[in-house]
């Protein structure tokens, strides 16, 4: 579980932890499923497909309005697991936040310049059918 400094709907306080796919207030009690507090907070079309659970709960901090210089930008609203700005890249194929080491090079043919796409996309793209 990773505490964030976002706000608790019932106490308004910043006690929350993420994790299990619950947010949780330390203070009050409050508990939510993720997805339900995803759409609370109006950031539900902000989600994509988290890299650790693969659950669609990652969000960027940032896109969201919600980010305030502190801690990770990137947020797993299922599984609690973060990145800072530094660790992630956004896929240029499919358009995913990916952390940077779990990027490969694709060079579509001998005579031009490869770009890094994420694992995922890197594996459609190469692997027989």
């Amino acid at each position: 579980m990773f505490p964030q400094e976002l706000k608790c709907p019932l106490c308004s306080l910043t006690e929350l932890q993420i994790g299990g796919g619950m947010v949780s207030c330390l203070t009050c009690g409050y508990k939510s499923e993720s997805n339900r507090y995803l759409n609370l907070l109006s950031i539900q079309n902000y989600s994509r497909p988290c890299p650790h659970c693969t659950t669609r709960a990652l969000v960027d901090l940032e896109k969201t309005g919600l980010y305030k210089q502190q801690g990770p930008l990137f947020i797993c609203f299922s599984c609690g697991k973060s990145w800072l700005p530094e660790e992630m890249d956004y896929c240029p194929e499919c358009g995913d936040p990916q952390p940077r080491e779990g990027f490969q090079e694709l060079i579509i043919c001998r005579s031009s310049v490869g770009f890094y796409v994420c694992r995922s996309c890197y594996n459609k793209t190469c692997s027989p059918e």
